[in-house]
Parts: structure tokens; sequence; C-alpha cells
């Protein structure tokens, strides 16, 4: 029941979609987590030759890209001269996450 009532829309894509429209709706700008949510049909886009090779089930599904940082993070990130990603651990499956700090 508390579940339902805090997220209507679930807690996968569509209640994350949800989650976005409400904070645009509640929040102002600087208040705001989540900074955009972008989904790209899998026509729109190329695989590359390193990806990993994903299940039948996979294949076909959109890239769903989420964009979540505070107002000061994303001053952070504009200002940074250098980025560093860190690569050497696996993922799970199907799950591809790109992670700043």
């Amino acid at each position: 029941m508390v579940k339902t009532k805090i997220y209507p829309e679930g807690t996968g894509w569509k209640g994350l979609c949800h989650l976005k429209e409400r904070q645009e709706e509640d929040l102002p700008l600087d208040e705001r987590y989540i900074r955009s949510v972008i989904e790209i049909s899998s026509d729109d886009h190329l695989d590359d030759e390193e990806d990993e090779i994903l299940p039948p089930e996979e294949s076909g599904k959109p890239l769903r890209i989420v964009v979540c940082m505070t107002k000061a993070a994303s001053f952070r990130l504009l200002e940074a001269q250098y980025l560093q990603c860190d690569t050497s651990f696996k993922r799970v499956l199907g799950f591809q996450e790109f992670e700043l700090a």
C-alpha cells in the first residue's frame, strides 16, 4: 500500500518517467535530481563491435539513459578540466551503468 502510494506507476521505467514529471511540476529547477530521461529506439542507435552480445530477449530494446545529479554536481561537472572513468569492474549482463564521482 505504501509503495503504490509513493510510486503509483511502479519503480521501473514508467515509474521513473512519472517521478521526473512530478519533479518538473512540483520542484524548482535547482532542486530537481533527475536531470534528463532519454529513450532511444533500437533502430536509431548503432551497436559497437565491442558491445557485449545480448540474449535474444534483450536485443531490439531501446537504449534508456537517465542523468541524475544535484545542481552543485552539474556545475562541478561543467567546470571540470578532466574526467576519469573506472571501467575495470564487471557489471551485470544487460545492465549498463556509467557513473561519475
